[in-house]
């Protein structure tokens, strides 16, 4: 009994330390302790002063709440789409949340997006997704499935943490053998249009400059939202995590859960901060300046050539994601010491 209280603690410890290391966003959560509904809680500004702040000692309490009514421990996931065939820097800011979670005792999945990769995110998209071969989705997809699979054996290898911890799974397993009637019957009847019209994304393309959208790319959420279902009832897995800008599938896929089982489970949704350039946009595939995982990729700019070209507090941010430094510690370190903290963390995960 004691150990399991001590494991309980470390835990808590652990959530605790990445809402303050600014690694996490915004959580939603139920809205009552056994009612209908949910509330999600924002980090609307970052601050390296978290710990003095109302934001964060909110996200702190009703996290809290949730684990009180957790019977288990729960497993977590992250979603990751092949559409390439390396991860980018970006990622690392999520892998990072599993390997902090999974050093400290929690299950974590990372779901490899075979089929919902052909439909297109249309998150973070003001125009329609380049359609990928399928050919190429798979061979994308074994890529993936073979760095995320490394980058979680070299990192239980460094910490003695047992690789059961981690598994990757791809949502092909479960939807190869589904029937379009299993699909009308299951997921797209807990859907409505005028609840998916709604979405902020789905009025931005309609109302943008092409007023373009692709069915595939509508009804991406749902496809999305089976996942978290069919990984809870599977796996027990009751919260997922995602960048910022995947806060309204993740929403989506609360509510889909939560209808389809006609309960209420304790799921939670958590976000993480999305990784941006100096003009604020997204450091992802198509930046300009865009990281891979794989440093050997041509068209790769180097880990060390990017964080030697972003501001002391860009970097900052950064390390506080990516390393178990502290603020005073890093706020007492040249740029080039923090530079070199990164490089010591992430590198050997990668080669």
């Amino acid at each position: 009994m004691q150990n399991q209280v001590l494991m309980t603690a470390s835990r808590m410890k652990c959530i605790h330390q990445m809402i303050e290391r600014g690694m996490i966003q915004c959580i939603t959560v139920p809205e009552k302790k056994m009612g209908k509904g949910r509330v999600t809680i924002r980090r609307r500004t970052p601050d390296l002063r978290l710990e003095e702040t109302k934001q964060h000692r909110h996200l702190l309490k009703i996290f809290d709440t949730f684990s009180s009514i957790q019977n288990n421990t729960p497993a977590y996931y992250c979603g990751f789409d092949p559409t390439a065939d390396s991860l980018h820097l970006g990622h690392m800011t999520l892998l990072s949340v599993l390997l902090s979670l999974a050093k400290n005792g929690f299950p974590v999945i990372a779901l490899i997006g075979g089929v919902t990769a052909k439909l297109g995110d249309p998150e973070g998209k003001d125009e329609n997704r380049v359609l990928i071969s399928h050919q190429q989705l798979e061979k994308n997809s074994i890529a993936l499935q073979e760095q995320i699979t490394n980058i979680f054996q070299r990192y239980a290898d460094k910490h003695n943490i047992d690789s059961s911890s981690f598994s990757v799974l791809n949502n092909k397993e479960w939807y190869s053998t589904m029937t379009l009637d299993q699909y009308t019957d299951s997921i797209a009847s807990e859907f409505k249009l005028v609840d998916m019209f709604q979405r902020a994304v789905v009025k931005s393309r309609l109302e943008g400059k092409d007023r373009d959208m692709r069915f595939t790319e509508f009804v991406y959420q749902t496809f999305q939202s089976y996942d978290w279902l069919y990984l809870y009832k599977h796996y027990g897995c009751s919260i997922q995590v995602g960048g910022h800008d995947q806060l309204g599938n993740i929403e989506d896929g609360y509510d889909f859960v939560w209808r389809s089982l006609h309960q209420l489970p304790t799921l939670a949704g958590v976000t993480v901060p999305l990784v941006v350039t100096e003009d604020g946009q997204k450091l992802g595939k198509t930046a300009t300046n865009v990281v891979w995982l794989d440093q050997s990729k041509a068209s790769s700019m180097s880990l060390e050539q990017y964080l030697a070209g972003i501001s002391r507090t860009d970097l900052i941010s950064l390390s506080l994601k990516l390393t178990n430094h502290s603020i005073a510690e890093l706020q007492n370190t040249s740029q080039s010491g923090i530079l070199e903290m990164i490089l010591e963390e992430i590198m050997p995960l990668l080669t």
